[in-house]
Order: C-alpha cells, then structure tokens, then sequence
C-alpha cells in the first residue's frame, strides 16, 4: 500500500480534524445548556463560564490557525513530499496530533455538559484528549514515507580574493528572514497573543502575567530574525538585530571559509541559532546561500547571507594574511 506524502499528512489530515470538530462541537452545541463551564481552576473546578458557541468559534479559530501554521511551514520548506527529513516529519505529525487535541477537547466540554448541572473532571477530559492527540501524531508519522537523512551540501574553500600588500577592504552584509518565514512567525505571534488575551479575558486581571509570553515571542523575532555580518582585517563578526547574540572570530582562527547552500529544515531543523552535523552552528534566517567559516579548532560557523562567495573571498584572504592556513 502506497503511503499519503508528507504534505498530504501535514494538511489534508488537520484540516479534516477541524471540519469534524467544528460540525460536531456546532451539533452539541446546539444541543447544549444556555451557559457551559469552559475553563477549570488549578483545583480542578470549573471557573470560567460562557455560551457554548464560544466553543464552537475557539475550535475553529485554533484549528485553521494551527493547520496554516504547519502547513505554511511545510509548503515554504519541503521540496519533495515523498522524501521528507526527519523535520518535515515531525512537523506534518505535530500538526495531526494537535488540530486532534483541539477538537476532542472541545467535543468532549460540550458532551459532558449536554445535562444541566453537569460536573465534568477535567482531570478526564484533559487525559483522554492528549492522549487522542498522541494517537493521532503517532500514527501520522507511521503514515509517512521514510524520511531522508540530511547530508549537507558539499563545500569547497573559497580562493583569497586579491588584495595588495597596503590594501584594506571590508565587507558588511545582512542576514534577513524570508519574507514567508516573517509571515508563520507573525501568524504564530498573532495566535498566542490571543490565546493569553482570552486566558486573561476568561481568568481576570490576575492572569495577566500570560501576557509576557506573546510579548517574549516579539522580542526573540526582533533579536534572531536579522543579523548583521562584518568581515574586515581583524575577522568575522555577527551579530543579532538586538545585539545579543553575537559571535566573533579572529581571522588568525579561520581555518577555512565557504560559500554553500542551506536547507533551513533539513539541515538544521528549523530557523534561528541551530546545531547540525559536523560540529556546525547555523545563524539561519532562511534556507538558500550561505557563508561557512570553519575555526583551526573544527568548529564551523554557517550564516544564510547573499554574497557569500566574496564574502569567504574576503575572509580567507584575511586568515592567509594572519598567518592562519587557509586551505
């Protein structure tokens, strides 16, 4: 039996979780007292009541919204569904086994509650909604055809660039995120912001403090998704859009530099500073060109930038004057 491919698990599954999930929290809702419980306190009581279409809208809302979370990063990022990495794997299984938590949660506050005075155990629904989650993520990743090893795109060390004895030059370039990456991450953003306002909305002032989370988010996509990188005499350094983080590297370190290219997913399992194979360390903001510095020490650093030919250029013509071996 042909096994559905990665892109055939990762949004035609999820969205088919959400279409149930509506129509069936819409049917009981209908069926439904005026005023249900829809939030329980850290004692397992209910402390949050409201219409059960609130329901019904908080289903369909978390449900399109995870599914075109995934699914964007799974069309921005797969290249051939049949052959997926390990990543692309989770990620299609992951967007299972969450739209099927949404929905069994919401199918199950609105079924033990179709008595007046009900007093459903959370403790239950919760449990048995997880666990249909993990069932569903479990058996999307059988689902999908075996995934790939990512191997990482053969480098070879850049020639110096010509420079006189007496010359100085230096080379500054930036590393942005995609403009599809920016988009997931605000869609992301704009999901958990209303998440914490709704858990603040239902919970009182108190719960304020689930504001900070979206709040995190926003400050962690100002600091990892632009770099700014600078090659000059003394050697590499680059360095967050708030600073921090950074990295430095002497020229008299390099050992050798390369222009390659990077899969974002599949050769450092997503955005942001990442580790992969062959003690590399990815500043990615994006899959394509990139800049690959690797230490004396064996270390490498790689950075998703445009130009990254003149840029190793230029930074192994650097080393070779330090005194490094830049071969």
């Amino acid at each position: 039996m042909t096994r559905p491919s990665t892109l055939t698990v990762g949004l035609a599954v999820p969205i088919a979780f959400t279409v149930l999930g509506v129509a069936a929290t819409a049917v009981l809702a209908s069926r439904a007292p005026a005023e249900i419980a829809l939030h329980w306190g850290a004692d397992g009581r209910p402390d949050g009541f409201g219409a059960p279409a609130l329901l019904v809208v908080l289903v369909a809302v978390l449900g399109v919204g995870l599914s075109a979370l995934f699914g964007a990063l799974l069309v921005a990022t797969v290249r051939d569904p049949w052959s997926p990495s390990i990543w692309h794997k989770i990620l299609a299984a992951a967007s299972s086994g969450a739209t099927a938590l949404v929905a069994t949660i919401g199918v199950w506050t609105l079924a033990s509650q179709l008595e007046p005075g009900a007093d459903p155990s959370i403790a239950v629904g919760m449990g048995s909604s997880f666990a249909a989650g993990a069932v569903v993520g479990v058996v999307s990743w059988f689902l999908q055809p075996r995934a790939v090893r990512a191997t990482g795109s053969a480098t070879s060390s850049a020639a110096p660039l010509e420079l006189r004895p007496d010359e100085r030059a230096v080379w500054v370039g930036v590393a942005r995120a995609a403009t599809p990456t920016v988009a997931v991450l605000t869609l992301a953003l704009l999901i958990v912001l209303g998440l914490c306002a709704g858990i603040v909305a239902f919970s009182g002032p108190a719960a304020w403090p689930f504001l900070l989370v979206p709040l995190l988010i926003a400050i962690l996509m100002a600091a990892f998704a632009r770099f700014t990188v600078r090659i000059d005499e003394s050697g590499v350094v680059v360095r967050g859009g708030l600073g921090l983080p950074s990295w430095t590297i002497r020229a008299v370190d390099v050992a050798s530099t390369a222009a390659t290219r990077v899969e974002a997913l599949s050769d450092f399992g997503g955005w942001g500073v990442r580790f992969g194979t062959g003690r590399r360390t990815g500043v990615v903001t994006r899959s394509g060109e990139a800049l690959e510095i690797r230490r004396r020490s064996g270390r490498a650093l790689v950075v998703t930038i445009d130009d990254a030919e003149t840029a190793a250029a230029l930074l192994v013509a650097y080393a070779a004057r330090a005194g490094a071996d830049p071969s």
